[in-house]
């Protein structure tokens, strides 16, 4: 069975980044990371960034607020930040997954949609508001995140995820879309943000999601 570990990868990881910063600059194609002693690469999607320069310690600050989790990539929309953006993450508590991919994908599919799945997912959200509000301070705050199931394929199982972040007097709504997956044996979750004001859609997210995690190769 999937344990809370798994299942904690579809809390939100909103950024801090909604007050205005520099633009990134573009980027190499390939970004690389590490889990444990395994290697991984993945392009960087076209039109999206890595932090650099003045980027890097506010993408290290809004990872810190991510206690369940590892960020192992964060592309953002090449000339904006924190607006519509893409997270890589694994379990900080990880371990490899003996089970094949299509295995994983039932599986978590499975696991999303029943009761005791819920009832982690609900508990993972709430951390992740805690963890929030204590790592800035009671700057920002996470309203109550609504997540739902969003479907399966040979590459993910999907969950859709609403929530709004209040920042004193200012809410933005956002909406996400988690790609939970297996890489050879290794869970990884791929989490598409996006601002509702961006105008850009769940499926668009969805899709985002699906592209970046079956794209993801171990290094040779």
């Amino acid at each position: 069975m999937i344990g809370a570990r798994h299942l904690a990868g579809v809390l939100p990881a909103i950024s801090l980044g909604l007050a205005a910063t520099p633009a990134l600059a573009q980027t190499p194609e390939q970004h690389q990371f590490t889990i444990d002693t395994y290697t991984y690469t993945v392009p960087v999607p076209d039109g999206f960034c890595v932090p650099v320069d003045g980027q890097v310690a506010l993408a290290e600050q809004v990872a810190a607020l991510d206690a369940m989790n590892f960020t192992h990539a964060a592309f953002d929309r090449c000339g904006s930040f924190g607006v519509d953006y893409v997270h890589i993450k694994s379990p900080r508590e990880s371990e490899r997954v003996p089970l094949t991919k299509p295995m994983f994908i039932d599986l978590a599919a499975r696991q999303i949609q029943s009761a005791a799945g819920q009832q982690m997912m609900d508990d993972a959200m709430a951390q992740a508001g805690r963890n929030i509000a204590e790592g800035t301070d009671n700057a920002v705050a996470l309203g109550t995140p609504v997540p739902r199931f969003a479907g399966q394929d040979a590459d993910c199982a999907y969950l859709f995820i609403a929530a709004d972040v209040v920042m004193g007097d200012k809410t933005v709504a956002m909406i996400s879309a988690t790609c939970l997956t297996l890489v050879e044996g290794q869970f990884m979750s791929v989490h598409a943000y996006a601002t509702r004001e961006t105008g850009v859609t769940e499926q668009e997210l969805k899709e985002r999601s699906r592209a970046i995690a079956a794209a993801i190769m171990p290094k040779p």
